[in-house]
């Protein structure tokens, strides 16, 4: 408290001791122009209208291609014969495998069936978005049934805004890689503890 009292009366004093000492020399008013207001007023002239309009040029083309239009699948064509067969979706596992106690529920070496563990809810539906045909089969199958629409090329946001429905694009062909899918169109249902994909000529496609 005492040094309190002092610091007090020091400032006290050296208030007391301030006087208005007038204005000495010419003084000149502030000219500096607000810099929000000279960009507004750049960005209103024409040379700022085209900045922009180039800016939003260059903006949506970087939507466009890098993520309204993903990188095409690459090796997958139309097949020229019907065609259907089984794939054993099972995997060799490289580690083992346990829970967080240790417990070891697979060891490495074994092989693995997920269907052995789950059921496929849909059927999968892998198209070239840039064909109509195989666009307007597909969308014809998922009104039959329970369908999951699956493109390996084409721009899927076309695809959704145009008939309103929810589909998915194989990225860097992660499913075709995954279940050795070479033509489109094709379809992959579960039997049983199988995948069975069945390949569709384009003269079969609804016209």
């Amino acid at each position: 408290m005492k040094r309190m009292g002092i610091f007090l009366f020091w400032v006290s004093h050296v208030c007391a001791e301030f006087k208005d000492l007038g204005v000495f020399g010419t003084t000149f008013p502030i000219l500096e122009k607000n810099i929000i207001h000279v960009l507004k007023s750049k960005m209103q002239s024409e040379q700022g209208k085209e900045l922009l309009a180039q800016l939003e040029n260059k903006r949506k083309k970087i939507i466009q291609e890098e993520h309204y239009l993903p990188k095409a699948v690459e090796g997958l064509m139309p097949t020229t014969v019907h065609n259907s067969y089984l794939f054993d979706p099972a995997i060799s596992l490289s580690n083992d495998v346990s829970d967080h106690q240790g417990t070891r529920f697979y060891k490495a070496g074994d092989s693995l069936n997920p269907l052995e563990l789950m059921t496929l809810s849909k059927d999968y539906v892998f198209i070239d978005g840039d064909r109509p045909k195989q666009v307007e089969w597909a969308l014809q199958k998922q009104r039959q049934a329970n369908t999951f629409i699956v493109l390996v090329k084409g721009d899927p946001l076309k695809i959704i805004k145009e008939h309103q429905i929810n589909i998915f694009f194989d990225q860097e062909g992660a499913m075709t890689h995954r279940f050795q899918l070479t033509h489109v169109p094709c379809v992959m249902q579960q039997e049983g503890k199988w995948l069975r994909i069945t390949e569709v000529t384009e003269e079969e496609l609804i016209s």
